[in-house]
């Protein structure tokens, strides 16, 4: 049976500057969902996921954007398939980052021998799309909540079903230019003073706003 269309009803115009929606997908239900934080509007995930677009001054998202949001609805056990053996791989060296050398699940580090049991222990928060493309498809971020860092998260950038970095959530929206750059070939000395440029530049305009407007 052919998959309806995620956008169907969305008025681009009518969404906030980074387009921002939330959908269900089935492939997300069988992440944890009970004591995750969860930035969505109507609390925990429960298999809805908000969705955002990198693409600032826009007045929609572009065609490659659009069509990568396409290919993870279609392929969305393929690509968080992916991401369970990735993190599963990865697991000791995220566990020693955090100085922790031994399972201790009372501390969010239990002992994990199989990707199924990575989506009891993480819950998938939200994607956001990138607007940096390789042939045609967006890359995007997997924010997640997570027991051993309640505060910043894990987050997984991904092209299709390959993952490019792992890191804290905040990579999903800003980070990892660079691991980009050097997967689609556009890396250059140049580009790279050019994201440090725009990383300092978006800081210094967090720092000058008033308290109250972190909250807005």
């Amino acid at each position: 049976m052919e998959e309806s269309n995620i956008l169907d009803g969305v008025d681009f115009s009518e969404l906030d500057d980074n387009f921002y929606l939330e959908r269900e997908f089935d492939a997300v239900k069988k992440f944890r969902t009970e004591g995750s934080f969860s930035f969505l509007r109507n609390g925990h995930s429960d298999g809805y996921i908000g969705i955002s677009f990198r693409n600032k001054g826009k007045t929609e998202p572009a065609k490659y954007q659009i069509d990568a949001l396409h290919y993870f609805q279609k392929n969305q056990n393929e690509i968080l398939n992916s991401f369970c053996q990735f993190f599963l791989d990865s697991y000791p060296e995220l566990m020693e980052s955090y100085e922790q050398f031994e399972f201790d699940a009372d501390i969010g580090f239990p002992e994990l021998t199989n990707p199924e049991q990575v989506k009891s222990l993480i819950g998938i928060e939200g994607l956001c799309i990138r607007n940096q493309e390789k042939n045609g498809l967006a890359y995007f971020g997997i924010s997640c909540s997570c027991p051993w860092d309640i505060e910043h998260g894990l987050g997984v950038l991904m092209h299709q079903e390959s993952v490019i970095l792992m890191d804290r959530a905040d990579i999903c929206s800003f980070g990892g230019r660079t691991e980009i750059q050097k997967d689609n070939g556009t890396y250059s000395e140049e580009e790279l003073e050019k994201s440090r440029a725009e990383y300092i530049s978006r800081l210094s305009e967090e720092d000058s706003r008033k308290w109250w407007q972190f909250w807005k």
